[in-house]
């Protein structure tokens, strides 16, 4: 892993003599600080000055403690003072994140002696699939004149118990093409300097306790794959230039603070490869914009529980490959367009708790459905019964809290698993729907819902 443990090399942990002139830890301390700030590598060079910052902690961690001793004259190849430049970002990276305060899961042996192409372990799978930690080299390590030479593409963090914050210095790691620091406790703002990481292809922070807005330049990694920032405080609006992620197939933003409208410009060819689009628990509003149908590839769009309004695009049914849609809790209203019918591959349509009016489109085409719930809505009229037994997979529907007339019993025969509508007759409520078999009768005038019996 990483390009395999390597000590053959004399040079690499503090084997050999490194420095032209040996020099004092106060020298050498004095030397680094003086390469960070005339190499720009520090974006605040305040932070070199303060003692509690990763930053300086970092520096006296290369100057005074790490026995990998690397050198700070530029030697002729130029192959020193980038490697010295990666060593120098992660043992910040180490420090920012709570490592040397001990509250790591796995140290992934960090801050050993070993090229840090080195620091990475096996541990517990943890169900993720991938039973290893730390920073990995996928081109390994070849030799150099004074040590090994690797470049880190991809840092693998996940449930360690990170906290504190990403330092802005990550940026320096351009050669990053995974990176992953979910299902930790970091804080403060994802820094805007992490775009400079535009080889990267899978970006995944979400679970965590990120605020502040997305980096507005997020656009400019055109190579992601992976955007995952869901389950954090984010706020804001979701950046326009998201649309420039021409390679993007997962856009997972739930459970956060953004507001304003959507973005997204399927209509103008943007997010071409998306496949899927979570957007749920947010406070995300207007309408949904056309144009998603030209995203062949689009399964799951969830964008539940937000403030979306206006009808459903009318080509919402015509995206080839869509599977899984839920806007349900939104203010969504009009009635449903004739293009949903046509979606044969949805087998999840839930449009639960909206504005809704009008009756179902024909459904005879949602041949791959299997739950439809349009529940707490305003629909009226007759449901499709015919419609609705002729599809093969159908096993959950639930129209309730509706104005629906009429008979449902046609249905019975077919052995829903869960039947739900407004057919409650007690209590001087009259059943606004007959239903023989239904799961559960309610009642717009009661207010209630009564569980009735189960197939």
């Amino acid at each position: 892993v990483g390009g395999g443990p390597d000590t053959g090399n004399p040079n690499v942990g503090g084997g050999g003599p490194r420095d032209k002139f040996k020099k004092s830890k106060t020298d050498r301390a004095i030397e680094l600080g003086r390469i960070i700030r005339d190499d720009g590598w520090a974006f605040d060079p305040k932070t070199l000055n303060q003692p509690s910052s990763p930053q300086y902690r970092a520096l006296k961690w290369i100057a005074d403690e790490d026995e990998a001793r690397m050198p700070l004259e530029e030697d002729q190849k130029g192959e020193d003072r980038p490697q010295l430049l990666q060593r120098w970002v992660l043992a910040m990276f180490y420090f920012s994140t709570g490592g040397g305060e001990a509250h790591w899961i796995d140290m992934a042996y960090y801050m050993s002696k070993d090229h840090v192409c080195l620091w990475n372990q096996m541990v517990d799978e943890y169900g993720l699939g991938f039973p290893y930690k730390g920073n990995f080299c996928s081109g390994g390590m070849i030799g150099g004149r004074t040590g090994k030479v690797g470049w880190v593409d991809d840092i693998t963090m996940p449930m360690n118990n990170l906290r504190g914050k990403i330092p802005p210095e990550i940026g320096h790691l351009t050669r990053m093409v995974y990176l992953n620091l979910s299902d930790n406790e970091l804080e403060g703002r994802i820094p805007n300097e992490i775009t400079f990481l535009t080889n990267c292809k899978h970006l995944a922070l979400q679970t965590n306790r990120f605020t502040g807005p997305i980096p507005a330049t997020i656009g400019s990694m055109t190579k992601l794959q992976e955007l995952s920032l869901g389950w954090n405080s984010l706020d804001g609006t979701i950046p326009v230039g998201i649309n420039n992620l021409d390679q993007c197939q997962i856009i997972f933003l739930s459970q956060n603070h953004l507001e304003g409208p959507l973005p997204f410009l399927p209509e103008l060819g943007g997010l071409p490869e998306l496949m899927t689009l979570e957007l749920r628990d947010n406070s995300l509003s207007g309408p949904i914009p056309l144009g998603f149908s030209n995203i062949k590839n689009l399964f799951t769009v969830d964008m539940s529980r937000n403030q979306l309004s206006g009808p459903l695009p009318v080509d919402i049914g015509e995206i080839r490959n869509l599977g899984y849609l839920d806007v349900s809790d939104n203010l969504i209203g009009g009635d449903l367009p004739a293009s949903l019918g046509k979606a044969s591959f949805l087998s999840w349509a839930n449009l639960a708790r909206n504005e809704i009016t009008g009756n179902f489109p024909d459904l005879s085409g949602m041949m791959g459905l299997q739950s439809l719930n349009v529940e707490n809505n305003r629909m009226s009229g007759q449901p499709p019964v015919d419609q609705l037994w002729n599809l093969p997979l159908l096993q959950y529907f639930t129209c309730h809290q509706n104005d629906f007339r009429g008979d449902l019993n046609g249905i019975c025969s077919k052995g829903l698993q869960l039947l739900v509508s407004d057919c409650f007759d007690g209590y001087g409520s009259e059943a606004e729907l007959k239903c023989d078999c239904c799961n559960t009768c309610c009642s717009d005038k009661a207010g209630h819902c009564f569980y009735k019996k189960s197939n």
